[in-house]
């Protein structure tokens, strides 16, 4: 089924803990970190809260913006690890950044396909009161991953992004949304366990499914890939990226890639990735681009979205 909303993405705010790891110095070697792609990992310390890296992020960019706390009408947060079982962290936001008391605030369960998810219910929510919203995604997975188990930990690095959305009249937000409730057992985590990964389902999942499903929504958008400005994919891991880029035939310039400064940072790894390459090349015209993430439920969805030369993008370390 597809999907639209009128909606805009105004900029991208990436944060991430600034102690960080190498792979290298926990004794993998450079054939499987070349081949994974993943050596640098950012990792939150003991003390770190999600609210407040995630209030911390939200005030730049609003800033950046010049968003005022009270224009804001939504506040959805796309995470695993909160920092309480209750209340969500979207409510500490709410309180950290004065939002208005009927700004509707709340958290959503999901990982690596949580962008695509995120941006859906925050445009959708805006499209009735013709507003503003933040949408804030990424984990701390370090909280979650076993550090003896060679096939997550070395993979996971802790991150958020927050993105600034606001209703568009003359902006049209695509997505096709997807999920197979039977592949749960393949990436799971019990209430006060860590994180279990069945690490070649997910690669025949990602291969045998995310090509065809953008293939798929690109020919009922009726589009081309030569129209396409960047294609985002979840940074799962450059094997991952490369097989689906190869089944597709699509040019891999257009494919951004952050897997070696950053890692897999979850429902993050699409804006971390948007912001970082627009932080480096900014917009001269307008762009089309496409979000794809992928992961736990099994879920998976992909989004069409037109940026201007007004986005703004930025990475902080904290």
């Amino acid at each position: 089924m597809m999907h639209q909303c009128n909606a805009r993405i105004a900029g991208v705010q990436s944060i991430f803990p600034k102690d960080s790891i190498l792979n290298e110095d926990l004794g993998y070697d450079k054939t499987w970190i070349d081949r994974v792609g993943i050596n640098v990992r950012h990792l939150a310390r003991p003390t770190d809260r999600l609210d407040d890296l995630a209030s911390i992020a939200c005030h730049q960019l609003c800033d950046k913006l010049s968003w005022a706390s009270t224009e804001i009408d939504v506040c959805v947060v796309v995470t695993q690890t909160p920092d309480l079982r209750l209340p969500g962290v979207a409510l500490h936001i709410q309180e950290k950044l004065g939002l208005r008391s009927d700004a509707v605030c709340f958290d959503l369960n999901l990982g690596c396909s949580g962008y695509p998810y995120g941006l859906y219910v925050v445009s959708s929510l805006l499209e009735k009161v013709k507003g503003k919203g933040l949408l804030i995604t990424g984990d701390f997975s370090s909280r979650i991953v076993d550090s003896s188990d060679s096939s997550t930990s070395p993979i996971f690095s802790d991150g958020l992004a927050v993105s600034a959305i606001e209703f568009d009249a003359n902006n049209i937000m695509r997505f096709s949304l997807n999920s197979d409730g039977k592949g749960s057992p393949t990436i799971h985590c019990t209430a006060h366990g860590k994180l279990t990964m069945d690490g070649m389902s997910i690669f025949s999942f990602a291969l045998s499914t995310i090509p065809k499903h953008i293939q798929d929504f690109m020919r009922r958008l009726d589009m081309k890939h030569s129209e396409i400005d960047g294609v985002f994919l979840h940074q799962a891991n450059q094997m991952i990226s490369e097989g689906i880029i190869r089944r597709i035939g699509w040019p891999s310039s257009l494919f951004p890639s952050t897997l070696s400064k950053y890692g897999n940072t979850s429902s993050a790894s699409i804006p971390i990735t948007l912001s970082d390459h627009y932080t480096s090349s900014p917009i001269q015209k307008e762009n089309w681009v496409l979000f794809t993430g992928f992961g736990v439920g099994l879920s998976w969805g992909s989004v069409l979205v037109k940026l201007d030369s007004s986005f703004v993008a930025n990475t902080m370390f904290r």
